[in-house]
C-alpha cells in the first residue's frame, strides 16, 4: 500500500534537510515546497508579497496533485513544507491518501534556537523565500504557533530538532521505515 510522508512544522525546524536525507536513504521521491516555488519564481517571477503568496498556494496545490498521481501509481511519496491547517485538510481531501496511509513528521524545537537558525540562513535563501524580509523574533515565535500537532494527519512522529545529531536521525529513519512497513501504527515522540 502506497504511503504519503508529510514533513511539516515551523520555520527552521530542519524540514528540508531531514526530508531530503530520508528521500535519499529510503529511495522515495520528495517534493520540497521551497525548491518547487524557487523554480516558479525563476520562470514566472513576482512583483509583490501578494503575488508571492499566490505562487506559494500554487506550489502546495501542485504538490498535492503530484501526490495524488503517486497514489494512483502505487508509489510512496514525501512532501515537505510548513503546511498550514487548511493545507493539511487539502492534502487529506485531494491527495487520494487516507489517514491510515499518511505519516506526518511534525518538527518543532526551542524558538530561540530555531530563530538563530532562521537568521543564519537568510543570506543564502532564494529570493522566492525572502518577500517578508527578516522576521522579528516576536513575529517568528508567533508563526511557530500556527503549526499545531493536533492538525497533523495520520500516523504521527513528533520530533524535536532543537539539538540535531546523527543518532537522532537514525532513530527518525527507523521509525519512518517501521511505519512504512506496518499497515497500522501509532504516534511516536522523539
Amino acid at each position: 500500500m502506497a504511503k504519503l510522508i508529510v514533513f511539516t512544522g515551523g520555520l527552521a525546524t530542519l524540514k528540508t534537510t531531514l526530508s531530503k536525507q530520508i528521500s535519499k536513504d529510503l529511495g522515495i521521491l520528495c517534493l520540497n515546497k521551497d525548491d518547487l516555488k524557487a523554480v516558479l519564481v525563476d520562470h514566472i517571477g513576482f512583483q509583490n508579497r501578494e503575488e508571492n503568496k499566490k505562487l506559494s498556494v500554487a506550489t502546495v496545490q501542485a504538490m498535492i496533485e503530484i501526490s495524488h498521481q503517486a497514489k494512483l501509481a502505487g508509489q510512496n511519496i514525501i512532501i515537505e513544507a510548513n503546511f498550514k491547517a487548511h493545507e493539511l485538510k487539502d492534502i487529506l481531501n485531494k491527495s487520494g491518501f487516507s489517514k491510515q496511509e499518511i505519516i506526518t513528521i511534525f518538527l518543532y524545537g526551542n524558538p530561540k534556537v530555531l530563530y538563530d537558525r532562521y537568521v543564519q540562513r537568510q543570506h543564502t535563501r532564494h529570493i522566492a523565500h525572502t518577500s517578508t524580509g527578516l522576521l522579528s523574533y516576536e513575529t517568528f515565535e508567533a508563526s511557530l504557533k500556527e503549526h499545531r500537532l493536533e492538525d497533523a494527519l495520520g500516523k504521527i512522529i513528533n520530533y524535536d530538532t532543537t539539538i540535531f545529531n546523527p543518532g537522532d536521525y537514525a532513530v527518525l529513519k527507523n521509525k519512518i521505515e517501521s511505519l512504512l512497513n506496518q499497515p497500522n501504527g501509532g504516534s511516536h515522540a522523539l
